[in-house]
Formats: C-alpha cells, structure tokens, sequence
C-alpha cells in the first residue's frame, strides 16, 4: 500500500482525533519541504537533467533507458519544462494502455 499525505492525516484523525491530524499534516508539509530541497541541491530538478523520450524503449533488466520498469516499456517520456514549467517540478503520470482512450492530465509547479 502507498501511503500518500490524505491517507495519514486521515489515518490520524481517525485514532487520534482532527487535532493530531492537523498535526500530522504540518509534520508532513514540512518533510515535503526538506525532501523537495535535498532534491534541488542534488539537481533533480536541473535544465536538461532528464533526456526526453519520443520513440518506445524497451523494458530490460528493469531498467527503459535510464528509468526503472518492471515488464513495461516506456512508450515516451516528457520532461516538464517541455510543458512549460519554470521550476521543473510536478506530478508523475502513468498512461497504461487500454482499449479505451482516456486523456492524460499533468499537474506542474511553476510556484505560483
């Protein structure tokens, strides 16, 4: 299970009452904080830092290029600041195919 920011402080509220929730989501504002820092300083987040992908790569040794995979080719792959970002930042997207078309919908962080 993956545990995302909502399902602790629901978590909380839930045994310990809103207060600890409360609590729980400014300790975990602030851990995003410090993560999202150390990643800037390591250059995650860097012009250039990721290559952009047009064309399929295989998934080998669970690795698609430089990204892990597990018996899932990477189809493409757009950076961001592709998609106008300033600071490089926002949210992974996974497109898994179906038989259904379904639109991709991408969250970006020019912080604004």
């Amino acid at each position: 299970m993956k545990f995302t920011a909502a399902t602790v402080a629901a978590t909380a509220a839930y045994f310990f009452g809103p207060a600890s929730a409360a609590a729980s989501m400014a300790e975990l504002k602030e851990l995003k904080m410090a993560t999202w820092s150390a990643q800037a300083e390591a250059g995650v987040y860097d012009v250039d830092r990721y290559q952009a992908l047009a064309a399929t790569t295989p998934c080998v040794n669970g690795k698609a290029g430089e990204y892990r995979c597990n018996k899932v080719d990477l189809v493409s792959f757009l950076r961001h600041q592709d998609m106008g970002s300033s600071t490089r930042k926002g949210n992974d997207v996974c497109e898994c195919f179906s038989p259904f078309k379904s639109p991709l919908h991408v969250g970006n962080d020019n912080e604004s």
